[in-house]
């Protein structure tokens, strides 16, 4: 019967840590490393058609209302197509 609270025990303390993780986890996003975090994880993403956008600074809460400053719109891969002309 003992080791049977043990387990429960372990396994409340391990979703309690979970728990506590997760909410860390979204006051950390609101912070100024977590908006620089953010600011990396948008830059390193590429649309299908090359697109990129970077952002200099997030001013302001991510959760109600931020401003993004210095966001630039970036064309990587640019592709030309040829069209024939008709007269």
């Amino acid at each position: 019967m003992r080791a049977l609270w043990k387990w429960i025990a372990g396994i409340v303390a391990i979703v309690l840590l979970l728990v506590a993780a997760v909410f860390g986890f979204y006051f950390w996003l609101d912070t100024s490393s977590g908006h620089k975090f953010i600011a990396r994880q948008v830059a390193a993403y590429e649309f299908e058609n090359g697109l990129n956008i970077r952002i200099g600074k997030i001013d302001g809460s991510i959760y109600g209302e931020a401003e993004l400053i210095d966001v630039p719109f970036r064309m990587i891969r640019v592709h030309l197509r040829a069209f024939p002309l008709r007269a």
